[in-house]
């Protein structure tokens, strides 16, 4: 009877932790990213990333393999060619030390040698 309580005791304040899973990107106004995103020159847009992830993930971001950002947003202020390339977003769960990846490409649209 000792060890059953003992046991009770313990599942009901076992520490649950979980994730990251289900890592998603979206950009301003809740617009789905796919592989390939594009965008005019000269736009301004925002990235955001989320991941089912308890408890709550660490967000990093990496641009062609820098890391750019360490939060859940990263900005593009007037998108130029220096902005093409690979945007990765890596959620990082501190306790359980697992990560997961989400990335897309991104392109500019109607290019000119101005840009």
């Amino acid at each position: 009877m000792f060890f059953f309580f003992k046991f009770m005791l313990y599942t009901e304040h076992a520490c649950f932790t979980d994730g990251p899973l289900t890592p998603v990107l979206t950009q301003s106004g809740n617009r789905p990213v796919g592989q390939t995103t594009f965008l005019p020159p000269g736009t301004t847009d925002t990235f955001f990333c989320s991941a089912e992830c308890y408890p709550a993930c660490t967000f990093l971001w990496f641009f062609n393999r820098e890391m750019v950002a360490t939060n859940g947003s990263y900005s593009i202020s007037t998108a130029s060619i220096a902005d093409e390339g690979v945007l990765e977003c890596v959620p990082y769960n501190p306790v359980t030390q697992n990560h997961a990846a989400v990335q897309t490409n991104i392109e500019l649209t109607g290019k000119s040698d101005t840009f």
